[in-house]
């Protein structure tokens, strides 16, 4: 049962997961991305990506999925019927989740364009709407995996030429976003898994003062999550500068913490190795260290060792399991 949305807040009557308004523009306008279109060419529609200038594809209402857009300045106020309702936002989520990024017809890069932008336009539904209840709580922590694990995919390919717009920073903002708000969320409803996820936002956010703080306010039973104690120490030992112990912590954190942790693993390679450099350079004597260990810096977790973790084969096949409660 969805919980009421707060007072004076606009309430969504949409049931498909793109309202017809933006289905019929979109179609008329050509910017259907080809995830959305049906198979077959039909006369007198075409879209950018139809390779048809003249007969292209109609939007699949089944596969259509409305798009981010950001509020103008001087726009009205937006249409219950141009909102979705919830059950109708957790159905979409699962759709992309489920459907769209395992799609083996597409590069990974693509399939993130698509889906960070249909997710994001969720969580501005679910805002517009101030939805409150345990009803928001698996669209963000879906959306959580998915923007931890790709940030992670993302540093670790090279875009292609059509994808070199994609912005880490973008993924960091939103990933951010989210697990404030999902945070925020479990607090409220003082959830079990609370530990799980206050570990995972102190190793995304290592060495920060605000992400102790908020895990101290955690009840002792969510405190003592085996997983939170690690990451406690894990961030005990950046603080302490304990590279050598930060590094051999991290090989034994589950697949989504490596993720959360991997944007600093940079950062802290090359402070272990300026540390190296100190301690055992002298006047009289030059530390060398091997090329291989100054580009791979000390043993960090890597998508295959964490993926391990959880009993997948191949790390990229972990991308396929966001659905997991």
């Amino acid at each position: 049962m969805c919980s009421p949305p707060e007072e004076n807040a606009v309430l969504g009557t949409c049931s498909d997961m793109c309202p017809i308004a933006e289905r019929v523009q979109r179609e008329r306008e050509r910017r259907l991305h080809r995830f959305e279109q049906t198979p077959a060419p039909q006369a007198g529609f075409g879209d950018r990506d139809s390779p048809n200038p003249v007969g292209g594809r109609r939007a699949d209402p089944l596969r259509i999925v409305k798009e981010y857009s950001r509020p103008a300045a001087g726009k009205g106020s937006t249409r219950p019927e141009d909102l979705r309702v919830a059950p109708t936002l957790m159905r979409t989520v699962d759709y992309l989740l489920d459907e769209v990024v395992s799609r083996t017809d597409a590069s990974f890069p693509e399939v993130y364009d698509f889906v960070s932008d249909r997710l994001r336009a969720v969580r501005q539904d679910l805002v517009i709407q101030r939805l409150s209840g345990r009803d928001r709580l698996p669209i963000l922590e879906k959306s959580a995996r998915f923007l931890l694990v790709a940030g992670y995919l993302l540093d670790c390919e090279s875009p292609s030429p059509e994808h070199t717009h994609l912005d880490g920073k973008l993924n960091e903002q939103q990933t951010q976003e989210t697990l404030s708000r999902l945070l925020h969320s479990l607090d409220e409803h003082d959830v079990m898994s609370a530990g799980e996820w206050h570990a995972i936002y102190l190793l995304y956010n290592l060495g920060s003062f605000f992400a102790l703080q908020s895990m101290l306010k955690l009840r002792p039973q969510a405190r003592d999550r085996p997983v939170l104690k690690m990451a406690w120490e894990i961030n005990r030992a950046f603080m302490e500068s304990n590279y050598v112990r930060l590094f051999r912590l991290a090989l034994r954190l589950p697949f989504l913490h490596s993720c959360a942790l991997h944007r600093h693993i940079a950062a802290l390679r090359a402070a272990a190795v300026h540390r190296y450099k100190s301690a055992f350079a002298s006047h009289d004597r030059t530390v060398t260290f091997s090329r291989k260990y100054v580009r791979d810096g000390p043993p960090s977790p890597s998508l295959s060792s964490a993926a391990k973790l959880v009993g997948k084969k191949q790390g990229s096949t972990c991308l396929h399991k966001f659905q997991r409660s």
